[in-house]
């Protein structure tokens, strides 16, 4: 039986002298061993779109650590310091239709 699994972080920012530089660390593999329960049952294109979302938001929460300039958390969404197999599995939310871009449409007369 194979040893059981010692959870690493997901992802992280180095930080400098207490501030962050611009360079963001992501365990893919981590990333995968975390959330493999939650996919396994899943069509092969689901888990790739679900593992796409895992990387996805454990990006979004370390790049909020150089947007904030900090290496505190929030108490619950992206910027918790635990992100759930649960939440970075999760569809995305429905976009509502009045946030949706219009396309435009410009004339140019004479244009080459």
């Amino acid at each position: 039986m194979p040893a059981p699994h010692a959870p690493r972080a997901l992802g992280s920012v180095p930080f400098v002298k207490g501030e962050p530089i611009n360079y963001i660390l992501i365990d893919c593999e981590e990333i995968a061993l975390t959330i493999n329960d939650a996919i396994a049952p899943m069509k092969p294109e689901q888990r790739v779109d679900a593992m796409a979302r895992a990387i996805s938001r454990v990006f979004q929460h370390e790049y909020l650590h150089i947007h904030r300039r900090t290496s505190h958390h929030d108490e619950t969404g992206v910027f918790a310091s635990a992100l759930s197999r649960r939440f970075l599995v999760a569809p995305d939310p429905p976009v509502p239709a009045s946030a949706t871009p219009t396309a435009t449409v410009i004339e140019t007369v004479g244009a080459l």
